[in-house]
């Protein structure tokens, strides 16, 4: 408590998860990854405080009747939510200025 915890809001801790996250990131196995993630899962399912269903979503909408230029799929050059301050992104500022005008 008193210092920040970024996206492990519950403050999980497990040696035991520690050691499958370790694992994981040594090997490109997909079998092997999937049956580390599947104990973490379960882990993470019988012991953890609480279960977020979204860990921080990026969702946004936009509309091109006035203005065309938005992230897109095909163009992901910023995140869209206008909640990424420029403190903490600078996504806003590269949204803004590629909009162009209809």
């Amino acid at each position: 408590m008193g210092e920040a915890a970024n996206e492990n809001w519950g403050r999980f801790v497990d040696p035991q998860a520690d050691t499958l996250l370790d694992e994981f990131s040594k090997t490109s196995d997909p079998a092997k990854q999937k049956d580390l993630m599947n104990q973490l899962q379960m882990l993470f399912v019988n012991d953890a405080p609480a279960i977020p269903l979204f860990p921080g979503p990026d969702w946004y909408e936009y509309v091109t009747t006035h203005f065309t230029g938005w992230p897109t799929k095909e163009n992901p050059f910023a995140p869209g939510p206008p909640y990424a301050t420029p403190s903490f992104s600078p996504s806003p500022l590269l949204v803004l200025t590629n909009l162009i005008p209809k």
